[in-house]
């Protein structure tokens, strides 16, 4: 049970040692808790220190696995049996609904298998749109429920070749790497060049820009209308603009 103290020894220390900062008188089974913990302390924060130094940030999903799979080596020498499960909150809902019967291929979707689940319509040139009810889906079936009934597909959108740039196949997400794909393109915009990034669209038609300046004129408002505000009182508009008068 070392690895038990190793998860949570840091939390722990804190707590005892205010404890006997305080002068408090500890328990037999406090003093061990104790003594254990600082026998533990070296391989907890040796532990702490290589998750940390791990690069499992936002754009490095392979980071985040590796974490994973540090993790999965302490609670597995602990006796568990581990699962990895995609922390993207749509892979986790679309685990739960498959794991329950829900979400899987009809004649109007595909659903792929693995770690991340896609679904594609069953015809490309017909993007359905799933009907459901979140608190069904998401739960597991109840006695006697028609799993096939639970998410319905009767309405969509038909598309042509015109569509493709934006449509299906050109744009789409790839879970596995997290990236983000539009007109077949990856999307690079990120942090350091978020005000010079300008996404290519080949094969989109491109219009010039309009070289019309806007003009907007400065109203003032006369002084019976500020007056009028000023009291709660309904405004008559008799604005005076400049270079001229309107009533």
């Amino acid at each position: 049970m070392r690895i038990q103290f190793r998860l949570a020894v840091l939390t722990l220390a804190v707590l005892l040692s205010s404890s006997r900062s305080l002068g408090q008188q500890l328990s037999k089974e406090e003093a061990g808790i104790v003594h254990s913990i600082d026998e533990e302390a070296p391989a907890a924060v040796a532990l702490l220190e290589k998750i940390v130094n791990i690069n499992s940030g936002t754009f490095n999903p392979a980071g985040v696995v590796e974490v994973g799979k540090v993790l999965e080596g302490e609670f597995q020498a602990l006796g568990f049996t581990t699962h990895w499960v995609p922390m993207d909150a749509v892979q986790r809902a679309r685990h739960r609904a498959k794991e329950y019967g829900y979400l899987r291929t009809s004649g109007s979707i595909v659903v792929s298998g693995g770690t991340y689940i896609d679904i594609v319509p069953a015809d490309p040139a017909f993007i359905v749109v799933p009907v459901y009810d979140l608190l069904i889906v998401f739960a597991p079936p109840r006695p006697g429920f028609v799993i096939g009934a639970a998410i319905g597909f009767g309405f969509g959108v038909a598309i042509g070749a015109w569509f493709h740039p934006w449509g299906w196949g050109a744009t789409r997400i790839v879970w596995s790497s997290h990236t983000v794909f539009i007109n077949s393109v990856r999307w690079e915009r990120d942090w350091a060049n978020r005000h010079v990034y300008v996404h290519p669209y080949p094969g989109v038609r491109q219009y010039a820009a309009s070289a019309r300046v806007e003009h907007h004129e400065l109203v003032q408002r006369s002084a019976n209308e500020r007056a009028a505000a000023h009291a709660g009182h309904e405004v008559h508009e008799e604005h005076e603009h400049q270079g001229g008068h309107h009533h």
